[in-house]
């Protein structure tokens, strides 16, 4: 997972890390260019992830891959988005993550977006590993 993180200027108060994904590139008459960015969250934590139980046929997702947890807290039905290497979403491979000395594991739910250089997944946050 190729991550580009930059710091920006930001109005008072606003955190200043976040990640975003290029939606779209313009050059001008004069070769400027112009570039349309999505931000996908202005809450990011980086963790590890690997597989959890038996392993999937197809698995891609590898021991310790890194990944970035887009959403600051689970959803009330304990969902949470994660930004994880291209093609390495499966949807029947069980997944623990490792953030701030904490396990955790995780239940696929759904592929929401996939780029050249990312899949953007939903997981449904199952239960803390001791």
């Amino acid at each position: 997972l190729k991550l580009c993180l930059r710091r920006r200027h930001e109005p008072q108060g606003e955190k200043p890390w976040g990640v975003g994904v290029i939606r779209r590139m313009v050059r001008d008459g004069e070769l400027n260019r112009r570039v349309g960015i999505q931000r996908m969250s202005s809450h990011i934590v980086a963790l590890r992830i690997a597989p959890f139980g038996p392993i999937a046929q197809g698995n891609a997702v590898r021991e310790n891959d890194v990944a970035l947890l887009l959403t600051p807290k689970p959803d009330a039905e304990q969902r949470i988005r994660i930004m994880q290497a291209p093609a390495t979403f499966s949807s029947g491979q069980p997944l623990v993550m490792r953030a701030h000395g904490q396990a955790f594991e995780l239940h696929p739910e759904a592929l929401v977006e996939s780029g050249d250089e990312y899949d953007v997944a939903s997981f449904l946050l199952t239960r803390r590993i001791d």
